[in-house]
C-alpha cells in the first residue's frame, strides 16, 4: 500500500514522496477559510482549496527521500540555474512543458477574479519569480538539487498565468449570460 504513494523522478531512481498529509490538512484549512472569510460557497471553496494546496505541494514539497550513496551536492550545484529555450524544452519534454501550460491557468483567473486587470498580472509576474527564487533556496536547505531555476519554466509559467487572466472576461460573461436565462 505504502509503495503506491510513492513515484519515481524522470531522472533516476530517486524516490520522491509526495505529501499527502500537507495537502489534506492545508486543503482543508483552506477551505474554511474560504467559506468562512471570502463567502464563496462550499463547493467552489473547495474546488479552490484543492486547485491551490496541490499547486502549493507540487511546486515545493515533493522530497527525495534517497538520493543515493554517491550524490554530491557540490557537484551538482552547477545545474540548479538553466537558460532553456522554452521551444526546444516544448519538444524535447512535451508533457512536462504542457503540464507547466496548464499549471497556471486557474491561478490566473482566481487572481483576475479578486483584483483588477494590472494588479493580477503585476501580481503572476512576482508569484511566478518568487517560485522559481524559493526553489533555489529550497535546494540550499535541503542539501539536493530538485529544483532548476528556470528560464523555460518562467515563460511557461507567466504565459499560463496569462491565459487565466484572459479567460476571466469571456467566462464571466458566460456566467452572467447562463444566471440570465436560468431567472427568466
Amino acid at each position: 500500500m505504502i509503495n503506491s504513494f510513492k513515484f519515481y523522478d524522470y531522472s533516476g531512481n530517486n524516490i520522491i514522496e509526495f505529501p499527502y498529509i500537507l495537502f489534506i490538512v492545508s486543503a482543508i484549512l483552506l477551505t474554511i477559510i474560504f467559506y468562512k472569510y471570502k463567502k464563496f460557497s462550499i463547493i467552489y471553496s473547495s474546488i479552490c482549496a484543492l486547485y491551490i494546496s496541490l499547486l502549493f505541494c507540487v511546486l515545493f514539497f515533493p522530497v527525495v527521500t534517497n538520493p543515493g550513496n554517491h550524490y554530491h551536492f557540490s557537484e551538482d550545484i552547477k545545474y540548479m540555474v538553466t537558460f532553456y529555450n522554452p521551444y526546444y524544452r516544448f519538444l524535447h519534454q512535451t508533457k512536462y512543458s504542457i503540464c507547466h501550460l496548464l499549471m497556471f491557468i486557474p491561478l490566473g483567473y482566481l487572481i483576475r477574479y479578486e483584483t483588477t486587470l494590472f494588479k493580477s498580472i503585476f501580481i503572476v509576474i512576482l508569484i511566478v519569480f518568487g517560485i522559481e527564487n524559493l526553489q533555489i533556496y529550497i535546494n540550499y536547505f535541503s542539501g539536493y538539487v530538485q529544483y532548476t531555476y528556470c528560464t523555460a519554466d518562467i515563460f511557461f509559467h507567466l504565459v499560463s498565468a496569462i491565459t487565466g487572466i484572459i479567460l476571466y472576461k469571456p467566462i464571466n460573461f458566460i456566467r452572467y449570460k447562463l444566471n440570465n436565462l436560468r431567472c427568466m
